[in-house]
């Protein structure tokens, strides 16, 4: 199961409309990079917020991205 959280500086349950939730938070798309430990590789000389650094780091083949949909 992969549930993806979103966080903001209001509550997002009380001051969002239903069209701003639908707008911002339905039909997005996400990046989700799983790595299997690399030997001689440490996350830690990598900015794991940015999805470029960490696929040139681990030297990562993106163009076989797997689409699906969430529900």
């Amino acid at each position: 199961m992969l549930r993806i959280r979103t966080e903001a500086n209001f509550n997002q349950a009380t001051q969002m409309t239903g069209t701003e939730a639908t707008q911002y938070l339905n039909n997005q798309t996400f990046r989700i990079v799983l790595i299997p430990g690399v030997s001689g590789k440490n996350t830690n000389s990598v900015d794991t917020s940015d999805y470029n650094a960490v696929v040139k780091y681990y030297n990562l083949n993106d163009s076989n991205v797997i689409n699906t949909k969430i529900n």
